[in-house]
């Protein structure tokens, strides 16, 4: 009879060959690079202009009320009018876009590159074992790596067909919201 304690050894060396076993690795390596390679590519081109196009959406009803309001628009015409720091508006939001994009570049190289670059290291000496090894992959261990890339189109597709049409606040909301 085996003693507990080295049953649980044995099981312990059995996961950790497991989970060390190149093609596991290859596998598990691929989805962090992936989903790395993703969040930066959505944040960066997506989620970043997310807030432009909810403010430009919800514009409309401003103009509704100038149109049909005539106080309103009476005294939005006259703060338009006398307001002269509304010209600096334009270059000012230039700014401040350039400034916090700069920002978000000096973060993700600060952040989130280093960690990709050791992931992406770690992926490409895992490839190379396999290659010199002379390891084949098996049909599952293929089918594991599609799902990896299906799941994150899947996230696109979700974001494209139900994130981006997703009403995040209502006309009337915002501009109470504003007015308060």
């Amino acid at each position: 009879m085996i003693p507990e304690h080295l049953k649980k050894r044995k099981y312990y060396k059995h996961i950790i060959k497991e989970v060390f076993n190149s093609k596991n690795l290859l596998i598990n390596l691929s989805n962090i690079v992936i989903f790395l390679i993703f969040i930066i590519l959505f944040f960066w081109f997506i989620l970043s202009r997310q807030f432009d196009y909810i403010v430009l959406d919800k514009v409309n009803i401003i103009s509704l009320l100038a149109k049909y309001d005539k106080d309103f628009n009476e005294t939005l015409t006259e703060y338009l009018n006398t307001n002269e720091s509304l010209y600096e508006i334009p270059k000012k939001a230039l700014e401040q876009e350039e400034s916090r994009n700069a920002y978000n570049f000096i973060l993700l190289q600060t952040e989130v590159f280093p960690f990709l670059y050791v992931v992406c290291t770690s992926l490409i000496i895992v490839i190379l074992y396999i290659i010199v090894k002379r390891k084949k992959l098996l049909k599952a261990e293929y089918y594991l790596l599609s799902f990896v890339v299906f799941a994150f189109i899947t996230e696109v597709i979700f974001y494209f067909l139900v994130i981006k049409e997703w009403q995040f606040i209502g006309d009337y909301q915002l501009l109470y919201n504003v007015l308060k």
